[in-house]
């Protein structure tokens, strides 16, 4: 990459400062990061860009941006799928905070990176999941947050806390629940 790519990716004829010029140019992404479901095609795809963004802040003679040290997100899948949930949810929101709290380009990688690692072992707890389902799958619609986990927290309360009573009660399942287990399944493919 050459100076004049570098100014023309930042848009640096539209800024007086070469932060402001950075922040406008990673606020889409992070935007997207906190409002798109996670799909590991389409993150990868804005990892790439944000990469491309630091190499032409650093080229613009800034100082390679120093990560911070985040802590790695870890989900632990629990015998109890409404727990496990609850800690995805919580894993992401975490993330999402820390994404919130940055315009280091280089941190922002580090902590989406973390991000798909968790979300897919999220995924990987729904794996043996394979449910009929009477629609189709739309992987950019995802199901509301709220309503996913009131499905589950009323599962729990009828007593199927776990994967293998979520399989044999799938009766009592929604489709839109079982159109989202498909959904988040197809989300690391």
């Amino acid at each position: 990459m050459i100076l004049k790519e570098a100014e023309q990716i930042l848009n640096l004829h539209s800024f007086d400062n070469i932060e402001d010029a950075l922040e406008q140019s990673i606020f889409p992404i992070k935007t997207f990061l906190h409002t798109a479901p996670i799909l590991h095609k389409t993150f990868l795809a804005k990892l790439e860009k944000l990469a491309i963004i630091d190499e032409a802040y650093q080229l613009m003679g800034e100082s390679p941006s120093e990560t911070s040290k985040n802590e790695a997100l870890i989900f632990i899948i629990q015998s109890d799928v409404l727990t496990s949930q609850v800690h995805y949810e919580t894993l992401i929101s975490e993330a999402q905070l820390k994404i919130s709290a940055t315009n280091k380009p280089r941190e922002i990688i580090e902590i989406c990176k973390h991000l798909l690692n968790t979300h897919s072992s999220y995924v990987e707890m729904w794996k043996d999941c394979q449910f009929l389902i009477s629609s189709t799958v739309i992987l950019s619609k995802q199901m509301d947050r709220m309503s996913f986990h009131e499905e589950l927290n009323n599962l729990h309360i009828k007593g199927i806390r776990t994967l293998e009573a979520i399989r044999m009660n799938e009766n009592l399942l929604s489709n839109e629940f079982k159109v989202e287990i498909t959904r988040l399944q197809k989300s690391v493919s």
